[in-house]
């Protein structure tokens, strides 16, 4: 079943996949994204696509920022051409935690 951060982490690297995109591209479009995509030099775009890469292989990265690369793909452009649905949880009231931390058990699995 895996972490929260290695299933955001397989989770990107199949939709980049499906995009055709390599890590590095990935990485690209999310700078080009930011207001500091339009200055960067070519050094800096450099260290930006290596922090991404292993933001996308280490373990210990945090999964609040796989979050944002995540929501920031699904922003793309390219992502609409993709006729994908990404679900997400939106909490209600009336569920206890057991059954959500169950449910989401089982949506893992799935994603397996």
């Amino acid at each position: 079943m895996g972490t929260e951060t290695e299933r955001l982490q397989r989770e990107i690297k199949r939709l980049i996949k499906q995009l055709g995109w390599s890590q590095k591209r990935f990485a690209r479009e999310l700078l080009a994204m930011t207001d500091e995509g339009d200055c960067a030099t070519e050094d800096e775009v450099g260290q930006y696509e290596e922090r991404v890469k292993k933001h996308l292989s280490r373990s210990a990265t945090k999964p609040e920022l796989l979050q944002r690369y995540l929501h920031q793909l699904q922003q793309h452009d390219a992502f609409g051409n993709l006729k994908v649905v990404v679900p997400y949880f939106v909490p209600t009231e009336g569920f206890n935690m057991e059954f959500v931390k169950g449910m989401q058990a089982i949506s893992m699995k799935l994603d397996e």
